[in-house]
């Protein structure tokens, strides 16, 4: 179950307001040195310590369709050439995670940490474009472990 506060919801609701609803993404990976922090809003944030550097991006929710599988893409802006130069450095997929909090309490998680692995990398001048994918668990061997004498010499 997943708690909203009502301040969150009021904002997200209202015709105006003149709160902000920012989204906060962390893209890491084991061969980069940092991890990049980005915020979707005009000024960088900081929250909770950490600073967020300002950002374009956007996150696609897939159509409500029953046809084909439904994807989830990020769309970040290339304007700085940062992000494709992290894409061009690792040899696996980046892991992102996202968030959401009001410009009014930027230390209140309202939303998240939703994490996310990018996959199918498109760029160009403009773009730097992927797909989100949840980890796989539903295709995950269980029990993870076959119980045979040779690894459990205990139980025979």
């Amino acid at each position: 179950m997943r708690v909203i506060s009502d301040d969150f919801r009021k904002e997200f609701y209202a015709p105006s307001t003149a709160s902000a609803i920012i989204s906060l993404l962390k893209v890491s990976h084991a061969d980069l040195a940092e991890d990049l922090f980005l915020c979707n809003n005009n000024t960088d944030v900081t929250s909770n310590g950490q600073l967020y550097t300002a950002l374009g991006f956007n996150v696609n929710l897939p159509s409500d369709t029953e046809e084909g599988v439904p994807r989830v893409t990020l769309q970040i802006d290339n304007v700085d050439r940062q992000i494709v130069e992290v894409v061009r450095t690792v040899q696996t997929p980046l892991t992102i995670e996202l968030a959401l909090i009001l410009s009014e309490s930027p230390d209140v998680i309202e939303m998240g940490w939703f994490e996310f692995i990018l996959r199918n990398i498109r760029y160009n001048r403009m773009t730097v474009e992927g797909e989100l994918w949840y980890e796989d668990v539903a295709n995950d061997r269980f029990p993870k472990d076959f119980y045979v004498p040779s690894l459990f010499p205990g139980i025979f």
